[in-house]
């Protein structure tokens, strides 16, 4: 997709998912906002949050880009300090050996380098879903 301004937006998921379409609304919008009223606006996109406290979400494999608090935490504070002008987009992901999203846009922007590698903390990783309209695919099997 193509802005009127040439700045592009490239969706993560399909958009016929009603969750992934929301959020990519979301980032539109902001952008537009961002545009007309010449503010700079950030969107992160993010994982589920983990929490290495919390030991008992040890017990499940969970998916590869999902993020521990001090990793997450540190991303939400390096955006509040970050200089850029206009509508700027990073995903924000972790360390992991299925690693496959590109954290450059984040490392340029925020200086983003993530330090909690939940596997060698103990956490597995399970395969990601080939869809996320069904049940189970955020986490476990129901």
């Amino acid at each position: 997709m193509c802005s009127p301004n040439g700045l592009t937006a490239t969706p993560l998921l399909d958009l016929s998912a009603t969750y992934a379409l929301t959020k990519f609304l979301a980032e539109q919008i902001a952008q537009q906002f961002a545009m007309q009223h010449g503010i700079e606006v950030l969107s992160l996109r993010i994982p589920k949050p983990v929490n290495m406290d919390d030991h008992s979400t040890r017990k499940d494999p969970i998916l590869p880009q999902w993020i521990a608090f001090p990793d997450l935490i540190q991303a939400y504070v390096r955006g509040l300090s970050a200089e850029f002008s206009g509508f700027q987009l990073a995903t924000i992901v972790r360390e992991t050996s299925k690693h496959r999203w590109d954290l450059t846009r984040a490392e340029k922007l925020l200086g983003y380098q993530p330090t909690c590698n939940l596997e060698s903390m103990g956490y597995t990783l399970r395969d990601e879903p080939t869809g996320y309209g069904g049940a189970g695919v955020v986490w476990g099997d129901g």
